[in-house]
């Protein structure tokens, strides 16, 4: 679909973002950003650009399907 999709994924219910994570997702939300390393690893090569707009989905244990 042409559309970068960004997943955080917490380990329980309750786990919160960082204070970075806040920081970073809004910003890149806004204004866009670049893929640094190998933290994108197949999909989404260093060197990516993510376009202002790109939101990430936080995923939790209960958003899962049962057997995960």
């Amino acid at each position: 679909s042409g559309v970068i999709q960004k997943v955080e994924a917490k380990g329980s219910a309750t786990a919160p973002l960082t204070l970075r994570q806040r920081i970073g997702f809004a910003l890149t939300r806004r204004f866009g950003g670049v893929v640094v390393g190998d933290a994108g690893g197949l999909t989404y090569p260093a060197g990516t650009q993510l376009p202002p707009g790109t939101s990430t989905e936080v995923v939790r244990p209960a958003d899962l399907p049962a057997g995960y």
